[in-house]
């Protein structure tokens, strides 16, 4: 009996805390689209089809799907959501498509929220391999970075789709893009530098009104081109990193 007492004053606290998060939000359920494959950006190929033995197609796939799962999860914290990549229905593929079709992509200043992502950075010296891992979503040094922004027009259309998904807000992942940085050289004799992870996002709500407009951002080393590495060092940060802006305004 004092074992079952325990469990439940155990549990109760985490619901509890759960259910109002859950209720302080202006929302009830985020449909998450993820990138178009033809918006998959990297100037790594060379090394990753080297270290993955599968084909591009196949590995990029995987990153895909790794991406979205990992962001589902966290935005499942605190709100109901619904992938549409991890709907395989053939009906949801041409949704997707079809939501390609009625956006508008274009380069523009990020907007929107910027929250400070603490637990996920790790202040370490500029030397540090560890500080490959931290997101720096807002550090001086992306002062004027561009993102990719989504703008979709049609109003009718908008609030039908995510209609069918009973859905109220919905985040638009832009673009996916693993880039080299050459200036943050952790060894220069074996080669080992700075690559970044970079996902450009919209978060709109179904009249198409943009609320959020930004880019999340995690480091990896160059020697880590193993597609589970990348998705399981930097993807939790990227995530993490999203859904912090993403909450900060659905309040």
């Amino acid at each position: 009996m004092k074992k079952w007492l325990l469990f439940i004053l155990l549990i109760l606290p985490g619901k509890f805390l759960f259910s109002q998060t859950a209720d302080s939000l202006k929302y009830r359920r985020i449909l998450l689209i993820s990138f178009n494959p033809d918006y998959y950006l990297s100037d790594a190929e060379q090394d990753l089809v080297r270290q993955n033995k599968s084909k591009p197609d196949d590995y990029r796939g995987y990153l895909r799907r790794s991406l979205d799962n990992k962001i589902a999860g966290q935005l499942e914290i605190s709100i109901a959501c619904y992938s549409l990549l991890a709907d395989t229905s053939q009906k949801a593929i041409e949704t997707g498509w079809d939501f390609y079709n009625h956006s508008a992509l274009k380069y523009t200043k990020p907007y929107g929220a910027k929250v400070n992502v603490e637990p996920a950075r790790q202040k370490k010296s500029k030397n540090s391999e560890s500080n490959l891992h931290s997101a720096a979503a807002y550090d001086l040094q992306y002062a004027d970075i561009q993102v990719m922004d989504n703008t979709v027009n049609d109003s009718i259309w908008l609030r039908k789709f995510a209609g069918r998904y009973d859905a109220d807000i919905i985040l638009s992942i832009n673009q996916f893009e693993i880039k080299t940085n050459y200036n943050s050289c952790m060894d220069i004799s074996k080669g080992i530098y700075r690559r970044e992870v970079q996902v450009h996002y919209t978060l709109m709500t179904v009249e198409g009104k943009r609320l959020t407009g930004n880019i999340a951002i995690a480091g990896f080393a160059s020697n880590e081109n193993r597609v589970e590495d990348i998705s399981e060092k930097a993807f939790p940060l990227v995530a993490n990193d999203i859904a912090t802006q993403v909450f900060s305004r659905l309040k």
